[in-house]
């Protein structure tokens, strides 16, 4: 196994990480990322241990995972299918957001821990206690079902594994129609601004997972437009669990259009890269005219244009 370098960060350190997360992005977004740090801070310990756990033996082997942290005391009060429930003591005088951190480092540890995903639930303090629940949570992107080992891999000519490539279309006709192509045989998930369920039955793409792109968020698989990291942690996540997949992005200008340019181009550098590193294909649309002409050649420039 890879040994992953780690080092030791300060307590007041977090906490000004998290004061300049706020004036930047505002309190709910700096919480959002403080919690995905800790996740994958969690996680990065867990695996560089490589060890897991029981819910029989949680109580017994969290509390001396924690304590190397260094974030607070930990004591297992319930874990069952239900959830586990830990209560957290010593903690110093954070606000919101560097907690935040907190519940997502304690997320991310019992989540490879166990084998399950975990997502912080209610907390309250209780006579001078903390008390966390954690809750499975459900990932759009958790990798699909095995395939058929007979089940035969759609190719396309000239549409190759490690690209990313955009679609100037007004139509997004041949970008659903070459998603749905490529994704037999393959896992593969969508993000769109298309309602999942109207997608789904239009191009007979079954249980693929489906981002919608919108700011409701009554349901579990939306993604605000504005949340460009949290976008591109989603398709990182899959195609590094998935390789050899295949991701389509519709109506990019819409990211556009609810952040920056300058934002979403680094954003499909960034999931470029990914693309290259997982053997990945990533489709990418945008309807001709909606940016300036400065800008699409940009675009141009970092992904293979189809005609």
């Amino acid at each position: 196994m890879k040994e992953l370098p780690f080092f030791v960060m300060p307590m007041d350190a977090l906490t000004h990480i998290a004061e300049e997360l706020e004036i930047e992005t505002g309190d709910e977004r700096a919480a959002e990322i403080m919690r995905r740090y800790g996740e994958k801070s969690g996680m990065g310990i867990i695996s560089r241990l490589g060890i897991s756990s029981t819910l029989e033996d949680l109580a017994d082997n969290l509390p001396v995972l924690w304590a190397e942290s260094g974030l607070t005391s930990l004591k297992v009060l319930e874990a069952g299918t239900d959830g586990v429930v830990v209560e957290l003591g010593d903690i110093p005088d954070l606000d919101e957001t560097s907690f935040a951190f907190v519940q997502g480092y304690l997320a991310g540890v019992l989540s490879l821990l166990l084998g399950d995903r975990y997502v912080p639930g209610m907390a309250k303090e209780e006579g001078g206690r903390f008390i966390q629940r954690m809750v499975q949570g459900e990932e759009i992107t958790e990798k699909l079902p095995e395939r058929d080992a007979d089940e035969d891999t759609e190719e396309i000519d000239g549409v190759d594994g490690g690209v990313a490539y955009l679609l100037v279309n007004e139509d997004k006709e041949h970008a659903y129609e070459m998603f749905a192509a490529l994704a037999k045989g393959r896992e593969a998930m969508a993000i769109t601004r298309e309602f999942p369920g109207r997608l789904k039955k239009r191009y007979d793409i079954g249980d693929i997972p489906v981002i919608w792109l919108t700011f409701d968020r009554s349901v579990p698989f939306a993604r605000e437009p504005g949340n460009v990291p949290l976008i591109y942690n989603d398709i990182k996540n899959f195609v590094l669990r998935n390789h050899g997949s295949v991701i389509l992005l519709t109506g990019i200008e819409y990211l556009v259009s609810q952040t920056s340019f300058e934002r979403v181009l680094k954003f499909i550098q960034l999931a470029n890269d990914k693309m290259a590193i997982t053997d990945s294909i990533l489709l990418v649309t945008i309807a001709p005219g909606t940016i300036p002409e400065i800008d699409l050649n940009m675009l141009k420039r970092e992904l293979q244009v189809i005609e």
